[in-house]
């Protein structure tokens, strides 16, 4: 009888597990497929493809296309082209976030034109280390006067 009544005891519990842990695994898919349905992004995985774009003035520019992943910022994409394509980027960090002082051999400063970006076609009013990048962003680093 302990016998019998120990397999009734471990079949119901094992049947019973089994449904618990079902129902954990169901809940879980469901709260993975709302998160990633509200969101729209997985963190870390590429979204998309935004372009940045380093006008050199005068008509020199150079265009990149850069994998945009989620919550990357403009800084990291500038560097992920900077890395790319051999360009050397110059950056200070102020209290206000980060500066870009030269990209390539065009340092701000000189003929008084300093690196300004824009995305969309408007001037930023963030840092480049607090501008957020979204796919099909344009983001385009002008050498040139500022009115600052």
């Amino acid at each position: 009888m302990v016998t019998v009544f120990g397999i009734a005891l471990m079949t119901a519990l094992s049947v019973f597990g089994f449904t618990i842990e079902k129902d954990i695994h169901q809940l879980v898919q469901k709260a993975t497929d709302y998160t990633i349905s509200q969101t729209g992004q997985v963190a870390g995985a590429e979204v998309g493809v935004a372009t940045l774009m380093v006008d050199r003035g005068q008509g020199n520019t150079l265009s990149f296309d850069v994998e945009v992943e989620k919550d990357m910022t403009v800084f990291e994409a500038l560097q992920q082209m900077a890395t790319a394509s051999g360009l050397k980027l110059q950056t200070k960090k102020y209290d206000f976030g980060v500066l870009v002082e030269g990209i390539g051999d065009l340092i701000g400063g000189q003929d008084n034109k300093y690196w300004l970006f824009y995305v969309n076609g408007e001037m930023a009013l963030n840092s480049v280390d607090t501008q957020i990048v979204s796919p099909g962003d344009k983001i385009e680093f002008r050498f040139e006067e500022s009115s600052f």
